[in-house]
């Protein structure tokens, strides 16, 4: 699979670039099928080199879908492949650093470019998922789920946020995940109205509603759900929110399909939520893309340009956030289809009353 879409990168390298410096660890994995966390990808219109160092050369070796190289002397093994095929014009991620900028540009015998054609190569091809892929995806949720189950049975008056975001971490490690996908968010009574609030020492009470955003990695794809639930009897206020939540959740999942616009598919929960009173309560966009990354493109908010189309993997997030109150977020992770999505999150979205 790696080698069709190092293929597939080649025949879309933005013009006049006649090769692609690939930098980025998750990139040069989903072209090369090797994970390091220092490398570089060369790849030009017929061929491409994944030059590692020594921590990394016996893997690639066995894995890489390319040649690869023992870096010993990087600019000598740039000027050498760039000599070998004639390349003079270079394009490379405009993701990289400053400091990447000016070593390659110091180090490359010809033209190098920073042309954002690449990166939208990249991302496009990344954007759809592959029979593979979303089956580590379906494994990474799975876990997930059965994490949010265990929360559940751990949830009780006195316990700590930082000690459930804990006990959860490691559910999902036995349970064959690699970490986490993201710090998770855990949190409790006014700390809910933090969108991305973090664990803290505060215990759990009756009365609250608690949030748990979590996720987990698995075969190096991401994971990433969210569920409100309420520690004893709330108000009517809280559950009122919830309902709307909930609701702006499931129209817009019913909205989603190959070929809506992404600022559409946020306007429908995001107009709903408006509507009700609460619209300058939801500030975060309705969602993003999830795959090698926990945050990846497309992105769907009120500033997202783009279209849904069949594979790509995005969640679906609404929100309601009263400062010093509480909050309530409803977060599902699906799969878009040619006529819908099909939704990767089983766990009801019922109100649960522990």
């Amino acid at each position: 699979m790696s080698v069709q879409r190092l293929g597939l990168l080649a025949a879309r390298l933005p013009c006049p670039a006649q090769a692609a410096i690939i930098l980025t660890p998750a990139n040069r994995y989903y072209f090369t099928g090797v994970y390091s966390s220092d490398g570089v990808l060369v790849v030009t219109k017929n061929a491409a080199v994944l030059l590692v160092d020594s921590r990394y050369i016996e893997t690639a070796r066995k894995t890489a879908a390319c040649e690869v190289e023992l870096i010993t002397d990087l600019p000598g093994h740039l000027n050498d492949f760039c000599r070998e095929y004639n390349l003079t014009e270079i394009a490379l991620e405009t993701t990289a650093t400053i400091r990447q900028g000016h070593f390659y540009k110091e180090n490359l015998p010809g033209e190098l470019l920073l042309l954002p054609g690449l990166d939208d190569a990249i991302q496009q091809l990344r954007n759809v998922k592959d029979s593979g892929e979303l089956e580590q995806i379906r494994t990474a949720q799975c876990i997930t789920e059965a994490a949010f189950d265990y929360a559940l049975t751990q949830i009780k008056p006195g316990i700590t946020e930082r000690e459930l975001a804990l006990l959860i971490e490691i559910f999902m490690r036995r349970q064959g995940a690699a970490g986490v996908s993201f710090d998770l968010i855990c949190v409790s009574g006014s700390n809910t109205s933090l969108p991305h609030g973090q664990p803290s020492d505060k215990p759990l009470q009756k009365g609250e509603l608690i949030t748990l955003d979590i996720g987990c990695v698995y075969n190096r794809y991401c994971s990433d759900m969210t569920r409100t639930v309420a520690l004893g009897a709330i108000s009517g206020r809280q559950r009122e929110v919830y309902e709307l939540v909930k609701s702006a959740n499931i129209r817009a999942l019913s909205a989603l399909k190959s070929g809506i616009a992404c600022v559409e598919a946020d306007a429908v929960a995001r107009d709903m939520i408006r509507d009700a009173g609460y619209g300058q309560n939801f500030g975060h966009g309705l969602g993003h893309g999830v795959g090698l990354e926990v945050h990846e493109r497309p992105t769907l908010s009120p500033k997202a340009a783009g279209l849904l189309h069949k594979g790509h993997v995005v969640t679906v997030e609404p929100g309601i956030y009263l400062a010093g109150e509480f909050g309530v977020r409803i977060e599902d992770m699906a799969v878009i289809t040619r006529d819908g999505c099909e939704n990767l999150t089983g766990v009801t979205k019922e109100l649960i009353v522990l």
